[in-house]
């Protein structure tokens, strides 16, 4: 499937779906993405799946202007009515999908605290804690350990606001302020060569690690970890970050403002302001108790509701109970 429209290719890749939905013939279908749920629930609905639900992920209208923003709504809006339930990942995705008219409060929920998978905490506590494997990558990438880091990691693209990140930077550079920022994550499109740009701009050390298969290792190399997103549904990368035991700055972002409460769980600044932004990350950076307290709130908040088998259960419970109720009415 191709991420952009694109008619021919689209209309190849649903009848491919139909294809495998005739094959299979599932009970269930749980999908997610624009493109994949489009495609693939209303193949579903043509053959008549007897539970269907379209997990939303995020609404990438939400930054969109123009034709393409009228697009992607009557995709979204397709997608829900083709589907039984609307499963949102954030409850502040829920309300977005609901004031846009997407969805319906009776048609969608949030399952439990949220999110598609939740996170290995054991997991990313015990890859922060290899040394060996830090030590590796710190000198293969080249980083000064005399030098504070923050990291991003995710698609390289406008809406991930790597603009304002970038100015952030500037301002820190022009104050006196001198750091290293690590970039784990693929350019998704023309926007992110322009953002890379920028960043390499700033005066700053820019150090990209490229697409990464497993991003857990690269956490243990930063100080602060900053998400700037202008839109998320709710960001697997903050769950990775606090489960490292590092501090996050993000910006108050659908999906992100769930996971970050301000100077609780971390920093958290209002969308677009270059200023804000830097103020919280020199904070981060330099008031290393009040950054220790936040980790600590935020590790235990992450344990306490998005543990990956927690989630896990909680989604299975939920499509269990939601097939019990279509078979039961049929």
């Amino acid at each position: 499937m191709a991420r952009e429209t694109s008619l021919f290719r689209d209309l190849a890749a649903l009848w491919r779906w139909l294809k495998l939905i005739r094959q299979v013939r599932p009970e269930v279908t749980l999908i997610g993405t624009p493109k994949a749920a489009l495609l693939g629930t209303v193949a579903a609905r043509a053959f008549r799946v007897p539970y269907r639900v379209y997990e939303l992920l995020g609404l990438r209208l939400e930054t969109s202007v123009g034709p393409s923003r009228w697009v992607y709504r009557l995709m979204e809006r397709l997608t829900a009515a083709s589907a039984h339930d609307v499963v949102a990942v954030s409850e502040s995705l829920r309300m977005l999908a609901i004031d846009l008219g997407i969805t319906k409060f009776g048609h969608s929920s949030v399952l439990g605290a949220g999110s598609c998978n939740g996170v290995d905490t054991a997991r990313f506590r015990q890859i922060s804690q290899d040394t060996t494997t830090t030590e590796y990558w710190s000198n293969y990438l080249g980083i000064d350990d005399q030098i504070p880091v923050v990291g991003f990691v995710g698609r390289l693209t406008r809406d991930k606001g790597l603009p304002e990140l970038a100015g952030a930077l500037s301002i820190l550079h022009d104050s006196g302020l001198e750091l290293q920022l690590l970039v784990v994550g693929m350019v998704d499109d023309d926007s992110g060569h322009d953002a890379l740009n920028l960043l390499n701009r700033t005066g700053q050390r820019i150090i990209s690690a490229g697409y990464q298969d497993d991003v857990a290792p690269f956490y243990a190399l930063m100080d602060v970890f900053c998400l700037p997103s202008l839109r998320e549904g709710l960001p697997n990368v903050i769950l990775e970050a606090m489960a490292s035991r590092r501090v996050v700055v993000a910006t108050d972002a659908t999906g992100s403002r769930d996971l970050v409460e301000d100077g609780v769980s971390g920093y958290l600044v209002p969308l677009g302001s270059e200023n804000e932004l830097a103020y919280a990350l020199r904070k981060a950076l330099l008031d290393r108790d009040a950054s220790a307290s936040m980790v600590e709130s935020a590790l235990e908040m992450v344990e306490a509701r998005y543990e990956t088998s927690e989630v896990q259960f909680t989604i299975r419970k939920f499509l269990r109970s939601g097939l019990e109720a279509r078979t039961s009415k049929a």
